[in-house]
C-alpha cells in the first residue's frame, strides 16, 4: 500500500514539474520575443543623386543624399551608428567614398510620419560614366538591432551624359490665366539646353500677332545671368486681351545683351492662341 502511495506520489511530482518546466520555457519564449521586438532596427529608405554642377571636362559634380530609418515596432531609440559610402563606376565593383556619423536616431510608431535621418556625400562622375551608390546603416556594427538583414540600400543607375557646347536658350512651356476682371496673364519657362555660359540676362518676350492693333510687346527678365542647363521662368505678366474673340501671341526667350550669341533661335518661340471662352492654358513649346 505505501509503495503504491508512493508510486501516486512520483507521477504527481513528475507532472508538475514538466507542468513548471513548460510554463517557465513559455515564459522564456515570451521574454526573447519582447526582447527582439524593442531592439531598434535601421534601414536605408533612399540613396539618390543630384547634378549640382559640370567641370570644365564635362564631368558631374554630384551631392548623393542618403535616408535612414529606425523603423522598430515600438518606441526606441539607436546611436551613435555611422552610414558608409561606396561607389560603383559600372562594370567596375564598389569602392569606398565616405561615412557619416548619426548621433540619435528614435522610433516612435504612435506618430504619423517615422522619424528619418539624411545624410549629404559630394562625389564627381566623369563625363560618358554609369555609376551607382550603395550606402549601409550601421556599418562599424555598434548596434543590435532586430534585423541586420535590411541594413543597405542602393541607388538607381546616374549617367554623367555629354551636353552641347555653348548657349542654347529653348521655350519649353507657356501658362495663361484670365481673372475673374477678365484680363489676361502669361508666364514663361525656358531652359538653356547646353553647358554654355554667359554674362547676359535672359528674357521673356510676349507679343500680340492678332488682331493686329499696334500693340506694344511686353517683356520681363527671367534672369539676371545664363548659365549651363539653366533652367528659367517669368512671373505672371498682363498682355493684351479681347473679350470677344481668339487673341494670338508670339512669346519668346532671348538674350538681352550681344555679348553672347543663342547657337540656335529656331526653339526661342512659340506662337499661341488664347480663345475668348478660355479661363486657363498652358502649352508645351519646345
Amino acid at each position: 500500500m505505501n509503495k503504491l502511495k508512493t508510486g501516486k506520489w512520483s507521477i504527481i511530482s513528475l507532472l508538475l514539474f514538466f507542468t513548471l518546466f513548460a510554463s517557465a520555457a513559455a515564459d522564456q519564449k515570451k521574454d526573447s520575443s519582447l526582447n527582439l521586438k524593442i531592439k531598434p532596427d535601421l534601414r536605408i529608405v533612399s540613396v539618390k543623386a543630384e547634378r549640382t554642377g559640370l567641370d570644365a571636362d564635362g564631368g558631374h559634380r554630384v551631392q548623393v543624399k542618403v535616408t535612414v530609418i529606425n523603423s522598430a515596432a515600438t518606441r526606441i531609440c539607436a546611436g551613435p551608428f555611422l552610414v558608409r559610402l561606396e561607389k560603383r563606376s559600372l562594370p567596375a565593383g564598389y569602392l569606398y567614398l565616405g561615412q557619416e556619423s548619426v548621433a540619435r536616431l528614435c522610433a516612435d510608431p504612435s506618430r504619423a510620419k517615422m522619424a528619418t535621418a539624411t545624410l549629404s556625400f559630394e562625389d564627381t562622375v566623369p563625363r560618358g560614366v554609369q555609376r551607382v551608390w550603395r550606402a549601409t546603416a550601421d556599418s562599424a556594427a555598434q548596434v543590435t538591432e532586430a534585423n541586420e538583414s535590411n541594413n543597405s540600400g542602393e541607388s538607381e543607375i546616374y549617367v554623367a551624359k555629354t551636353f552641347c557646347p555653348g548657349v542654347d536658350l529653348v521655350l519649353t512651356k507657356v501658362e495663361i490665366v484670365r481673372n475673374t476682371s477678365g484680363n489676361v496673364f502669361m508666364r514663361a519657362y525656358g531652359r538653356n539646353r547646353c553647358a554654355g555660359s554667359c554674362s547676359s540676362a535672359v528674357k521673356a518676350v510676349f507679343e500680340t500677332m492678332e488682331p493686329d492693333e499696334d500693340e506694344l510687346s511686353v517683356s520681363q527678365t527671367m534672369g539676371m545671368s545664363t548659365i549651363g542647363l539653366q533652367e528659367y521662368a517669368s512671373g505672371m505678366v498682363g498682355v493684351y486681351s479681347r473679350p470677344d474673340r481668339s487673341v494670338t501671341y508670339l512669346v519668346r526667350i532671348a538674350l538681352e545683351s550681344d555679348s553672347c550669341s543663342d547657337i540656335n533661335l529656331e526653339n526661342n518661340y512659340s506662337r499661341v492662341t488664347f480663345t475668348a471662352a478660355e479661363t486657363n492654358k498652358t502649352v508645351n513649346c519646345h
